[in-house]
């Protein structure tokens, strides 16, 4: 059974394992300490050790309250964290800040693009998270790349290099916060200096090569992926026969594998 499980900055995605009487919690470190309740049962306390990281915690584990000391252990902002909690079988310790709703992860100041192709942004407040960038190509939103945020909550500059394709280019930054859930700057546009791309397919359907380097998308029939990525020329040799897909420069085309 999956539990999440949030607290006040700290955030964990786990698992709890009774089989075993050990309570399975990871995550990324946000900051302050987890607090638990570790009930008597009969005369003895249900909490019998825990460890974070696979090392064992030394704490007090003789009182109803517990506090898992994260912020003494020697741990960055946006650290992996994993934590087991080994307690009796007819027992159950509970974790008590478990309700409090995220915070976005950054805000953008500044978002621009260059005509020489660059995306750059200004972030602040930020955790110490992954920027993802995103186009918009073929009617939806796609990843073309990403970027480690510094984090620490300061103001810091960053700078990507993007493909453009002809006409209208659309960009926006992504974050997934420790929750799972996605926060998304504002969008931003230019119309770079890019000629309408093409594609042609040699006479034995083996390859095929476009006018210019695109970023491309090839989909079968039954509309699974089967081929991406970003070059002049596309090896066909691995696709079977057949009727195909592709997405490249800002349409979509088909062709036929012989």
């Amino acid at each position: 059974m999956k539990k999440i499980i949030s607290i006040l900055i700290i955030v964990f995605f786990g698992q709890c394992i009774m089989a075993q009487s050990v309570v399975h919690l990871e995550g990324k470190f946000q900051g302050p300490n987890l607090y638990m309740q570790n009930p008597l049962n009969g005369d003895n306390w249900c909490v019998d050790s825990i460890k974070v990281n696979r090392k064992k915690l030394t704490a007090d584990l003789s009182m109803a309250a517990v506090e898992i000391k994260l912020k003494d252990l020697d741990l960055n902002l946006g650290d992996e964290v994993m934590i087991d909690i080994y307690h009796q079988k007819d027992c159950k310790p509970k974790i008590l800040n478990n309700n409090t709703t995220p915070k976005k992860p950054f805000t953008l100041n500044v978002i621009e693009l260059s005509s020489d192709g660059y995306l750059s942004w200004e972030a602040i407040s930020e955790d110490s998270l992954r920027f993802e960038i995103e186009q918009f190509r073929w009617n939806k939103w796609i990843k073309v790349g990403s970027l480690n945020a510094k984090g620490l909550g300061k103001s810091y500059h960053y700078k990507y290099k993007v493909s453009y394709h002809s006409g209208l280019n659309k960009f926006r930054i992504k974050q997934i916060d420790a929750f799972g859930k996605p926060h998304y700057s504002k969008g931003i546009r230019i119309t770079p200096n890019v000629k309408e791309n093409s594609m042609v397919c040699t006479r034995h359907k083996n390859d095929i090569t476009f006018v210019n380097e695109t970023t491309y998308e090839i989909y079968d029939a039954e509309g699974k992926k089967v081929l991406s990525g970003h070059a002049k020329i596309v090896d066909l040799k691995t696709l079977k026969k057949g009727i195909y897909y592709i997405n490249y420069d800002n349409k979509t085309d088909t062709f036929i594998k012989r």
